[in-house]
């Protein structure tokens, strides 16, 4: 398998998908401040590819998948902490 599409299917494939389940996670961390099940899966997925690159760009690497959950985890609770700030701005 060329490596490229190796890379592909990590980036678009396993990371998100482990985002799922760590956004569950990251909402049961962020308690009294997380959504319901999907959104916490939505922000588990976006913030797992946030919480990689991120790691990426301060040079700090993990690897397989425990590295991979624990980026994602930190990725996926500061998404869900931005998002409750605006949700509490918005109700008032």
């Amino acid at each position: 398998m060329p490596v490229g599409l190796n890379v592909f299917l990590i980036v678009v494939i396993m990371i998100p998908a482990i985002g799922l389940v760590v956004g569950w996670l990251a909402g049961k961390i962020m308690e009294g401040q997380g959504f319901d099940f999907w959104t916490n899966a939505g922000f588990g997925a976006l913030g797992s590819i946030v919480g990689s690159l991120a790691f990426g760009f301060l040079g700090l690497h993990f690897l397989g998948l425990i590295g991979v959950a624990v980026k994602a985890t930190v990725g996926a609770a500061s998404a869900l902490a931005i998002a409750s700030r605006f949700k509490k701005r918005q109700a008032g």
